[in-house]
């Protein structure tokens, strides 16, 4: 940790530079009282290290004359590491414009974000301890569900898109992912549900294929619809070993 020079280099939580009789030890030395304190030091390839400094002034038993100052160390550049990683995970976690639903491996919910009541209308007080069956639709049968669950206990994961229920009775599609989380042994520990309420964009969707179809201003089916149904007829007929009519009608 010696600089080229022969000088250590520390610097605070803010990233500021400060001498080194800053440095506890040495302010422990000058007040005769134990002083702690965590700082950065620089090495000499550019990299940065976290300490926690314990600093203990001792004294002749005697005369009572400050001797000296033990001082321990410790390495935190890791736990600091980790715990900026957690203070980001919480960041997003809170401010995500998608509801997000947090269990425990038996399904029971531990968490949700601000965006989860949004959409669903369910405060995270009525939604923790309960699972997420709380939003079940009745629109999906059993079948949806096992292979769903057979998708995520296989692969830790499933996509797709679901029909729920909101706190007021309403229903609305949404666009589901879950995560399966697992500790080192290999064990699921949690489950991670990201949501979205997509009827906007299924309007939408339904706006844009209607639209292809027919036409805008009457509301009439246009060309592509009449090819769209007259492939199938031919398909069906085809299929059956059948004859299709097709009717040409003038406007007046």
């Amino acid at each position: 940790w010696q600089t080229e020079d022969g000088r250590l280099r520390y610097f605070d939580e803010n990233g500021h530079i400060f001498p080194p009789r800053h440095f506890p030890s040495l302010r422990a030395l000058a007040s005769g009282k134990p002083k702690t304190g965590t700082l950065g030091i620089e090495r000499p390839d550019g990299s940065r290290r976290w300490l926690w400094v314990n600093a203990k002034p001792f004294f002749d038993d005697e005369s009572g004359e400050l001797r000296g100052v033990v001082s321990t160390l410790a390495d935190t550049t890791l736990s600091r590491e980790h715990e900026e990683q957690r203070r980001l995970a919480l960041t997003v976690f809170r401010n995500s414009v998608e509801a997000i639903i947090v269990t425990d491996a038996d399904e029971r919910i531990l968490s949700v974000n601000r965006a989860f009541t949004d959409v669903t209308g369910y405060t995270a007080e009525e939604a923790i301890g309960q699972t997420p069956r709380l939003l079940c639709s009745g629109h999906h049968d059993k079948a949806f569900y096992e292979a769903m669950w057979r998708d995520i206990n296989i692969m830790g994961f499933w996509q797709g898109e679901i029909h729920d229920r909101r706190k007021n009775g309403t229903f609305y599609p949404s666009s589901l992912s879950i995560s399966a989380v697992r500790n080192k042994t290999g064990r699921v520990t949690h489950y991670v549900a990201v949501l979205s309420d997509i009827t906007e964009r299924k309007a939408s969707e339904a706006r844009i294929a209607f639209l292809a179809q027919h036409d805008p201003l009457t509301g009439l089916p246009n060309r592509t619809l009449l090819r769209d149904r007259l492939d199938q007829a031919l398909a069906s007929a085809t299929r059956h070993g059948k004859r299709i009519a097709l009717m040409f009608l003038d406007l007046d």
